[in-house]
């Protein structure tokens, strides 16, 4: 192992013709067998798509066969359902119409002064159209949804915008926390919530379920941001982080970030 900046563990996989089977072995490796069984129980392995986990699988029976022992397989997700594995839910979470819904009836709630920066085309003092209103919402679901993914709210974005960049909008910047404001106080009058809101308030307070889970395997280039501050919470609370890295011979080709992931740049030029 190779220990790199914070308290993870880099781990170069072994040569060899399948990179899920060289995953396997790692983790085979560091499992304790006993009556001939290996339980990898307590892992989680992040794998990059639902193919990866079932490539993963296949390898592990195969090579637990060779071995002649079984295995207990770990718990495996793909980045789309990390943060809801361990985040603790709050309420019913919201599905991608009603995140959407939820934005067109906030529109609906809020002064038509206030969101006019939302709608240049429409005329002053005017309600927009509804066809409006729908692409709107859709915009700024998507766009709640990449803040969320970075950890942030539209009043964190706001006060960075304001700090650093002097010459942008700002009244578009407050015409979206309005919007924000009367979706938040909608979904707490249904008794809901929304599942990116819900992620990024779960990683930033801690709120995380971890069980018993010991270990986590990350075959992934770049966690985005929410990811890497779960990642970092769960070895905060004392669940081993190993991120595995692919290479050839016995250098990696090119430097890692500070979470023992690939720097894009650096293994472009190599």
């Amino acid at each position: 192992m190779i220990p790199f900046v914070m308290p993870w563990f880099v781990e170069r996989l072994p040569d060899g013709p399948s990179l899920m089977r060289a995953l396997a072995q790692l983790m085979l490796d560091a499992t304790r067998v006993e009556g001939g069984i290996a339980d990898l129980s307590d892992a989680l392995v992040l794998v990059p798509a639902s193919r990866a986990r079932r490539s993963f699988e296949r390898q592990l029976s195969a090579l637990a066969q060779e071995r002649g022992i079984a295995a207990i397989a770990p718990q495996l997700t793909t980045p789309g359902g990390l943060v809801a594995r361990f985040a603790v839910p709050r309420g019913r979470s919201l599905g991608a119409l009603g995140v959407r819904a939820a934005w067109q009836v906030a529109l609906g709630r809020c002064d038509p002064q206030v969101i006019a920066p939302l709608f240049p085309e429409t005329q002053a003092g005017a309600r927009p159209e509804q066809r409006s209103v729908e692409a709107v919402a859709s915009r700024l679901a998507a766009l709640h949804r990449d803040c969320a993914s970075a950890g942030l709210g539209f009043t964190e974005v706001r006060a960075h915008v304001a700090e650093t960049m002097p010459d942008a909008d700002p009244a578009r910047w407050d015409a979206l926390v309005a919007v924000d404001a009367a979706r938040e106080a909608l979904l707490r009058e249904a008794g809901v919530v929304d599942p990116a809101s819900e992620a990024r308030d779960a990683v930033n307070a801690g709120a995380l379920r971890v069980g018993a889970l010991r270990r986590v395997y990350v075959l992934l280039a770049d966690p985005e941001p929410l990811q890497r501050m779960l990642l970092r919470a769960l070895d905060r609370a004392g669940v081993a982080v190993t991120v595995a890295v692919a290479a050839i011979g016995d250098e990696l080709p090119a430097a890692l970030d500070r979470d023992g992931c690939p720097e894009h740049a650096a293994w472009a030029r190599g």
